[in-house]
């Protein structure tokens, strides 16, 4: 995780040797993961979505690395 707003409930999941990657808090959910239990600097394995209209990708079926 770049980093992660709980506010606001969407952040970054940082790649190497590609684009960041966009992270919302209902995806957390949706993978039975606290959005309040994320933080800075964790790992998470996830599968990336495309969005055909926009073209923009998200993360989804999150799962945390112990």
């Amino acid at each position: 995780i770049k980093w992660f707003n709980q506010v606001k409930g969407y952040g970054i999941i940082g790649m190497s040797n590609e684009k960041d990657i966009f992270l919302h808090s209902s995806e957390l959910e949706k993978s039975g993961i606290d959005p309040k239990s994320i933080f800075e600097g964790q790992k998470v394995n996830f599968q990336i979505e495309t969005n055909e209209i926009n073209n923009k990708s998200k993360a989804v079926n999150l799962k945390l690395v112990e």
